[in-house]
């Protein structure tokens, strides 16, 4: 795969500040290093970040990057902490008062993604453990190239970060090799004691991403826990078009680790045959002492597969709904000031433009407004939009009235929600594809916190059709044009007379 020119540029822009050392100040090298930050995010980048601020005599612009980075890195055989020390000695020496290194928890969180890379399914996590609100153990994988960085968030939930390892495994969702790679890691990692205990009361894991789920599954089998607690995002052996998803496991692997002989232990039988993503759901199935969903649907769905009754019967035994949660008062605290609304009325919509949860009827019915009411209509896009949009957007005559930005660190983008009039979201398209939509938008809890009115477009008895909003919000049945083109016009009253 070629290099996107974003990179290469990012790659010219490091090789230029360390050919510069000594020759250009400090400030110099740091400004070339930021811009290649920008363009190409890594973690020894920011790193260097912390040590070039200090040259700059900027110490506390470094402790700020120090605060955002996770402090122990796996190096093959143990965990170092070699450089978050080096550099905390010197903010030390610069009359700041850096964290240091805190005390290991009995309670071990894997997550493959985590913060600081900006990632969905890590902030989902990131804001279980403020839910949780005790000081938690981590292991999680190094993203770099496949997510940008988040320094912000990382840094408002390090309170409830106990050690923190950073492990580097292959950054594929659904391969084998890449759950094989991770959770041996993970198991290393642990039997040795790189993160201050050799054992754990409790581990939970999360998937997205399923790597998670099979390296708390070999923590399991190895004796190094005690209980498993299960987290599912949405289903995981069917694709959005309700498919089995087909990437190979590797069942030799699971009778290796053991994995297989645990669930044999417990009563269950070891299937053959069966594709990767079929185990990311039955080991949590067979294993896990608590497993959480996060709406029924999904659940009722997950629970009426063709798995042995027993199993569906002990994973039903054990489930329970939670949806993902709010953030909470720690992260709240971290947020940056906000602009008081103005005069227009403004529609924010955050996160991935997925094909899925794609803008377009929205942006039909915006361009079937009289010219006079659609220019106090504006749609602030915030994320990676699909490659589409902007052209959607300029073939419907829209140019003035959407206007979209890159993705935002979360902490900001909680910020900039508080900012709009209205929040947008609709259901994952999933017509012909399921008897009902399994799917809860992740940003709908985002958006519950900033306690404004929701656009939502919804799929019939959907669990985001079911779930109650906040007072004043609108639901649009999908492919309703007249009905989403009312909501619009409700909307912009709305606006007209809380300007007057």
């Amino acid at each position: 795969m070629s290099e996107a020119p974003s990179d290469m540029v990012a790659q010219g822009l490091r090789r230029a500040q360390d050919q510069l050392a000594g020759r250009v100040p400090p400030a110099t090298r740091l400004a070339l290093l930021q811009r290649a930050q920008m363009l190409q995010p890594t973690l020894d980048g920011a790193r260097q970040m912390v040590g070039l601020a200090l040259d700059a005599g900027d110490p506390e612009r470094a402790a700020q990057i120090f605060a955002g980075l996770p402090p122990m890195v796996w190096r093959g055989d143990h965990a170092s902490t070699g450089w978050f020390d080096h550099a905390r000695q010197r903010l030390l020496q610069a009359g700041l008062a850096p964290p240091r290194l805190p005390e290991s928890s009995d309670t071990l969180v894997i997550s493959f993604a985590f913060p600081p890379f900006a990632n969905t399914a890590g902030n989902v996590m990131a804001r279980r453990i403020e839910t949780a609100g005790e000081r938690v153990d981590v292991i999680s994988n190094d993203m770099t190239g496949r997510a940008g960085l988040d320094l912000s968030l990382y840094a408002a939930i390090r309170p409830l970060i106990g050690r923190h390892l950073l492990v580097t495994a292959e950054n594929w969702p659904a391969r084998a090799t890449a759950a094989r790679q991770f959770s041996e890691i993970v198991v290393e990692a642990v039997r040795s004691g790189a993160t201050g205990r050799r054992h754990y009361r409790e581990i939970r894991s999360r998937a997205m991403w399923a790597q998670s789920h099979f390296a708390a599954a070999a923590l399991l089998a190895a004796g190094l826990a005690d209980r498993w607690v299960a987290e599912f995002s949405d289903p995981c052996r069917l694709d959005l078009d309700g498919n089995p998803a087909q990437a190979p496991a590797d069942e030799a692997w699971l009778e290796q680790m053991g994995i297989s002989a645990l669930i044999r232990d417990r009563g269950y039988p070891v299937p053959t045959g069966k594709p990767l993503m079929f185990w990311a759901e039955y080991l949590p199935f067979c294993l896990a002492e608590r497993i959480i969903f996060t709406n029924p649907v999904q659940q009722a769905l997950m629970l009426s597969q063709d798995d042995p009754q027993a199993v569906r019967d002990r994973a039903r035994a054990v489930s329970e709904i939670s949806p993902h949660p709010q953030p909470g008062p720690l992260l709240l605290s971290h947020l940056p000031a906000t602009a008081p609304p103005d005069r227009l009325c403004r529609v924010g919509y955050f996160g991935h433009a997925n094909p899925r949860r794609g803008l377009g009827e929205l942006l039909h019915a915006m361009a079937a407004l009289q010219p006079g009411v659609a220019q106090r209509l504006v749609l602030h896009v915030f994320g990676t939009p699909d490659p589409a949009l902007p052209e959607l957007v300029a073939r419907l005559g829209l140019g003035r009235q959407v206007r979209i930005s890159p993705p935002l660190g979360y902490l900001d983008a909680l910020a900039r929600m508080r900012e709009m009039r209205w929040l947008f979201l609709n259901d994952t398209a999933t017509a012909g594809a399921f008897a009902r939509n399994p799917y809860l938008p992740s940003k709908l809890s985002d958006y519950l916190s900033a306690d404004l009115p929701l656009l939502a477009v919804v799929e019939p008895d959907s669990p985001l059709a079911n779930t109650p909003l906040p007072e004043g919000s609108i639901k649009a049945p999908a492919g309703d044009m007249p009905a989403l083109q009312a909501a619009l016009q409700t909307m912009l009253a709305g606006a007209d007379a809380d300007a007057m």
